[in-house]
């Protein structure tokens, strides 16, 4: 006999959505919509600007292809803003709460089953309103209540090291609640607790950090960390308890050098090759490899079917006339500028005007923009 328990750690920022480091700044640069449109609109202008890195990036990351069969750019997994969540991301992670069987969990009262933790930085206080909205999202695709099972400990784990060492401190303090057999039970039940862990690890690459003395060169390495942590946890428990534990870390992180020699470091979010990943854990296939359509009909609490609409992406472009921004890359994505009414030879000027004025409104580090309750150029908050 064997009772099967999942835990899922979610950071938010680089997995739900998608962001890449900005050298030139403290927070990331997040992809959503407005970003997008605004480095477009910069590209023929952006020599000698100071936020031309920005735009590059942006525009780079606008035309990178996805990988594992899935079609299109990173462009379909940007958000809309205000919003700092990628419905599509979103959606993903609904997928895999499905796997792991939270409806399902749920609807025959066990709901201990699936956990979800949040592990991201939007674990503060001040986010409780994002959060708030991302269990609302999460609870229309899965067709049934959803609320974070738990939150990890509220340290300041504003780099990898931290943030690797306090989901292992969670997971080994979760060994140890461990509940025993009931003295009916003729043979000790045993146990299979199966940890996945989603982050980008603060846009970080493995090799460069180590934790515990242990270099963290892959996802291996994070996982044995992890293990190694709950083995000494478990050493204390009773001989009679018998507790399998597998653990999965899927870093969402990618990177590449643009033609002009531009580093990009970009939190990837959860692309079809890390869900893949995550979902060969839990025992299932991605879309790609099973052929699904991700729009099926998701099951609800009480066992009834609820219709989940996917979320609308663009058509996506194709890859193969994609090899990075030209200089007349600008000219291929015509936008919209707002005239004037009552002078339409000043609106041809409308550019000019703007690059000529020592404040530009299009610049990616608006102040304003980084407001509450806004669409932001980058992710806000430095911590992850």
């Amino acid at each position: 006999m064997e009772e099967v328990e999942t835990v899922i750690f979610v950071d938010v920022d680089g997995v739900l959505n998608v962001g890449a480091r900005d050298h030139q700044g403290p927070s990331p640069i997040l992809l959503n919509d407005l970003n997008l449109r605004c480095s477009k609109r910069l590209w023929s202008q952006r020599q000698g600007r100071p936020d031309r890195a920005c735009v590059e990036t942006v525009v780079s990351i606008s035309q990178r292809c996805l990988d594992h069969g899935e079609q299109g750019t990173y462009s379909k997994l940007a958000c809309e803003a205000p919003s700092h969540l990628s419905k599509v991301l979103v959606q993903r992670l609904a997928a895999l709460l499905r796997t792991a069987g939270w409806p399902i969990a749920m609807g025959q009262g066990r709901p201990g089953a699936v956990a979800a933790v949040l592990s991201s930085s939007w674990r503060r206080p001040k986010q409780i309103a994002r959060v708030r909205g991302l269990e609302r999202a999460l609870s229309q695709q899965l067709g049934c209540p959803f609320t974070f099972t738990g939150r990890t400990e509220f340290v300041e784990d504003d780099h990898p090291e931290a943030r690797l060492t306090n989901v292992a401190n969670f997971v080994a303090e979760l060994c140890l609640d461990i509940q025993l057999p009931l003295p009916h039970h003729a043979v000790a039940p045993r146990r299979k607790l199966r940890v996945l862990m989603l982050d980008d690890f603060f846009i970080t690459p493995m090799g460069e950090w180590s934790c515990g003395g242990l270099q963290i060169d892959s996802a291996a390495a994070a996982e044995s960390y992890i293990l190694g942590q709950a083995g000494k946890a478990m050493s204390g428990l009773p001989s009679g308890t018998q507790l399998d534990l597998e653990v999965k870390v899927v870093h969402a992180y990618d990177e590449w050098t643009t033609e002009d020699g531009l580093p990009v470091q970009l939190g990837s979010g959860l692309t079809m090759l890390r869900f893949c990943e995550a979902m060969t854990f839990l025992g299932g296939e991605c879309w790609h490899c099973s052929g699904a359509d991700p729009s099926s009909a998701a099951p609800s609490c009480d066992g009834q079917q609820v219709i989940v609409d996917p979320p609308k992406v663009s058509k996506p472009k194709d890859c193969d006339n994609l090899h990075g921004p030209e200089p007349t890359s600008a000219a291929k994505h015509p936008m919209t500028i707002r005239r004037l009414p009552m002078w339409r030879c000043l609106a041809a000027l409308w550019p000019w005007l703007l690059a000529t004025l020592p404040w530009n409104p299009w610049t990616l580090h608006h102040a304003n923009l980084v407001a509450e309750g806004t669409a932001s150029t980058t992710m806000g908050d430095p911590l992850k």
